[in-house]
């Protein structure tokens, strides 16, 4: 699956730049490529990313790839979206929503 080129791949060696350091709010989508249901909410992220991206910063983290992050923020399922203000979890979102609801969800939690 494409996804838009404003996502940035989260790695144990940039999230402390990436994430811990960020000035904007850094939504964390965790998804695995065998994961349908991960493809469905990257699919509607990627439709909200140019608006999203004007307040938070948007990351990937692949959970085969990356399982001390996933462990360190205490996600147990994927599809989940996390958002950090300042190192802090403001809201963590799982399963399939829709374009409508997770845009909601997020605008909520930033306010």
């Amino acid at each position: 699956m494409h996804v838009n080129q404003i996502f940035l791949n989260i790695s144990r060696q940039n999230y402390p730049a990436e994430v811990e350091g960020s000035a904007k709010p850094v939504l964390l989508c965790f998804w695995a490529n065998w994961c349908p249901p991960c493809q469905t909410v990257l699919s509607r992220l990627d439709g909200l990313a140019d608006d999203l991206s004007k307040s938070v910063k948007l990351c990937l983290v692949d959970v085969d790839q990356e399982p001390e992050i996933v462990t360190d923020l205490g996600v147990t399922s994927i599809p989940t979206l996390v958002l950090l203000c300042d190192g802090t979890t403001k809201t963590s979102i799982q399963g399939i929503k829709t374009k409508r609801d997770l845009r909601h969800l997020i605008t909520v939690a930033l306010h």
